[in-house]
């Protein structure tokens, strides 16, 4: 029994019951602990709940073909794979001739569209539950050098704008993190010809094109990373050794770019047929390029946006690169 009101037993009862005094003791830090977890709980997932998550680009479905060169720098289309297309197939530099128009094999309800040059080729698989983009380049088919002497570089990617608004939301400064999610595969092919060109090289890469309408003039800053390498080493030419360890950048005025490396961020170069994941934040990439940036470049970080993104593949030389891409996705996250 526990006496109440102002008896002397009642004050002498935790002496007199020592069992009752520790079963309290715990009972009180029980509870004390478990509306400790129940606050840090509610603090998480009211923290996660406030986050906003978005993929900045449309679905990776309707492609057209840009024309090669257009008069006055102005895109023109000749070939879609639907309607009201979103994504497209960009190709530069590639003297053979240009793709040819879609080519479409149907085989069920998968939707296959093929557009081929001597160097370049484009397959584009439409099932229900995905698309795959493949893109294949022949470099032994083309010139070793531009007229000024330099490795002539050859490009086929696919590229697209933002959402309508996602423009205007999103900036650097703003962000929380900026997450690249794509599955990926980069096969070297076997080139049989060697025309004796100084660089012999290719990469898949993909590429975010941010924008600054802050300052006069407008700026532009091209951020590549480089998820796939290949490199064919000959007498007199490039080495393939060079070490990836630091950012490049390729260009250091308007329009400024860098180029980066995957396995900066732990991750290795993506090879094989199979497709490979990536799954990676690249807002710290992106600040340090702008914020360690060229003298020239606006290091404000509150006034680079996000125009548009591209992927694909660069070939120099007598090589051959072939890539896949599916499920292509860049989701901003704001606090």
């Amino acid at each position: 029994m526990i006496w109440l009101g102002t008896d002397h037993r009642s004050r002498d009862w935790p002496r007199r019951y020592p069992n009752l005094v520790w079963f309290h003791r715990c009972a009180v830090l029980k509870y004390a602990l478990l509306f400790q977890v129940c606050i840090m709980f509610f603090i998480l997932v009211s923290g996660a709940a406030a986050e906003t998550q978005t993929d900045v680009l449309f679905g990776f479905d309707n492609f057209q073909i840009h024309e090669p060169t257009a008069p006055g720098g102005k895109k023109t289309n000749y070939s879609f794979t639907g309607s009201n297309p979103h994504w497209s197939i960009a190709q530069w530099d590639i003297p053979g001739g240009k793709l040819s128009p879609f080519n479409l094999k149907q085989t069920g309800d998968t939707s296959e569209f093929d557009a081929s040059a001597p160097e370049a080729a484009v397959r584009i698989i439409e099932a229900p539950a995905s698309t795959l983009v493949i893109l294949r380049q022949d470099g032994t088919v083309l010139p070793c050098s531009q007229t000024d002497g330099a490795p002539r570089e050859s490009d086929l990617f696919i590229g697209s704008d933002l959402k309508p608004d996602q423009f205007e939301r999103v900036s650097l400064a703003q962000l929380k993190a900026l997450i690249q999610k794509a599955k990926i595969s980069a096969v070297p092919g076997d080139a049989k010809v060697s025309k004796g060109c100084s660089a012999n090289k290719g990469s898949a890469i993909i590429s975010i094109v941010m924008a600054d309408l802050a300052v006069q003039p407008h700026q532009t800053f091209f951020y590549q990373m480089a998820v796939g390498l290949v490199c064919r080493e000959e007498q007199g030419s490039q080495p393939c050794g060079k070490p990836h360890n630091e950012i490049t950048y390729f260009s250091k005025k308007n329009p400024f770019g860098v180029g980066d490396y995957l396995p900066l961020l732990g991750v290795p170069f993506i090879s094989g047929s199979k497709l490979t994941d990536i799954d990676v934040n690249l807002l710290p990439r992106l600040k340090m390029a702008i914020g360690e940036g060229p003298p020239a470049l606006d290091h404000d970080l509150s006034h680079w946006r996000i125009g548009g993104v591209y992927a694909g593949q660069l070939v120099w030389g007598d090589v051959t690169l072939q890539t896949g891409w599916q499920d292509y996705q860049l989701i901003a996250i704001t606090p």
